[in-house]
């Protein structure tokens, strides 16, 4: 996955030219070349915000079912009170988007207040971009320190980010967007019907990420291949502290450059930085196991889960936390993989909370792959990492 510079470089020439008479040797002209430079900028620009209220309506003529109307379009009061004429109308719980307070972090503020089960509440903003065209290379929703409990929400999928466009069709990750374009970004928020989410308030972050980006000029880079052995290998592990959980000796494969038809082999006989990804499963520490390497991103992985992609961001950027220790990352891979940690030091909740909006990640040249160590179903789960 190629990530293209930010912006588009436009040069403008003038050019003078003094007058040359005809000359025959040792006679010289200047040319004088006058040159402006000016970038273009990544920008959208907010068009409008909209919400979800939720009413209760009771007396008079025509009262809705159960006394609930839920408003998607925005409506007036007074355009309710033509609706429901007589009646009472009370807003008892709303979502809703707006610019977020000047001098702040953040460019939007989504407020939901008061929210209760079997409602879909949902707030959301219109965008368009600025004069050259964009594709949006991330979108993701995380809770703020303070405010894990809507981690689960965020896993189950009852709360999450969309994007349409202004037809109602759904725009994916990925997809350019052109000048002019609207784009409504999406907060949605369902709340289970489960009494430990009762009288709960927190706050949580959506990351947009939007980069210049042009279809027909620009080659994407290919994604890294592994080249791993197809038989079996031997491992060893040992505790490894303070680097990282394990020291995974490998053997049965050969030096440095030994290989197949496909070129050289990516893993050799040697020692390799290695983590856990199965915090409940047993492995004894100096046994050689018989094992199985497969790339994290193969289909054919024999322990799949969608979230390898941000295992890979987090070894590819440990370094992005000097202050971290082992175990700080150690619990950082296991909250996405295993989901048996959630951090609790600083250090180790801010790599799982810089790693969430990397769903998508794919490493690159000169990045690490994390390399499944596969013993089998009934030994702990580890993976090496990988420079191929």
């Amino acid at each position: 996955m190629k990530i293209n510079k930010i912006s588009t470089l436009f040069i403008i020439f003038i050019l003078g030219i003094a007058g040359i008479g005809i000359s025959y040797a040792g006679f010289t002209q200047t040319l004088n070349i006058f040159g402006t430079v000016q970038t273009a900028t990544v920008e959208f620009n907010i068009e409008s915000y909209s919400g979800t209220w939720v009413y209760k309506v009771y007396g008079g003529a025509s009262p809705p079912a159960n006394e609930i109307y839920v408003d998607y379009i925005g409506l007036t009061m007074m355009e309710l009170e033509t609706m429901f004429p007589g009646s009472t109308i009370e807003l008892i719980s709303y979502a809703e988007a707006g610019p977020y307070p000047t001098g702040g972090d953040y460019d939007i503020l989504f407020e939901f207040d008061n929210l209760f089960p079997c409602v879909d509440f949902i707030a959301d903003f219109v965008f368009t971009v600025g004069t050259i065209p964009v594709k949006v290379n991330e979108i993701d929703v995380g809770p703020l320190p303070g405010s894990e409990w809507m981690m689960q929400l965020i896993l189950d999928g009852d709360i999450y980010a969309t994007m349409w466009d202004a037809d109602d069709n759904p725009v994916e990750i990925g997809t350019q967007i052109h000048p002019g374009e609207q784009i409504f970004v999406k907060l949605h928020f369902h709340l289970p019907q489960n009494n430990m989410y009762q009288g709960r308030s927190g706050s949580g972050q959506a990351t947009l990420g939007i980069i210049q980006w042009t279809d027909d000029c620009f080659q994407q880079q290919e994604d890294k291949i592994v080249n791993l052995p197809e038989f079996p290998v031997t491992m060893i592990g040992t505790l490894n502290d303070p680097v990282s959980y394990w020291n995974h000796l490998i053997g049965g494969i050969g030096p440095e450059g030994t290989g197949d038809g496909d070129g050289p082999y990516n893993v050799w006989d040697g020692n390799w930085v290695g983590w856990c990804v199965d915090k409940d499963t047993f492995i004894t520490p100096g046994h050689t196991y018989d094992i199985t390497l497969y790339s994290s991103y193969d289909p054919d992985i024999p322990y799949p889960d969608d979230d390898w992609p941000n295992v890979n961001w987090i070894i590819n950027h440990k370094s992005d936390f000097p202050d971290a220790t082992w175990v700080d990352i150690q619990d950082a891979i296991w909250f996405f993989i295993d989901h048996g940690s959630v951090p609790t030091t600083p250090q180790g909740i801010a790599i799982r909370d810089a790693a969430l909006p990397h769903s998508d990640f794919v490493p690159q040249t000169g990045q690490l792959v994390a390399v499944l160590c596969w013993a089998g179903e009934c030994v702990q789960k580890t993976f090496i990492e990988v420079d191929p």
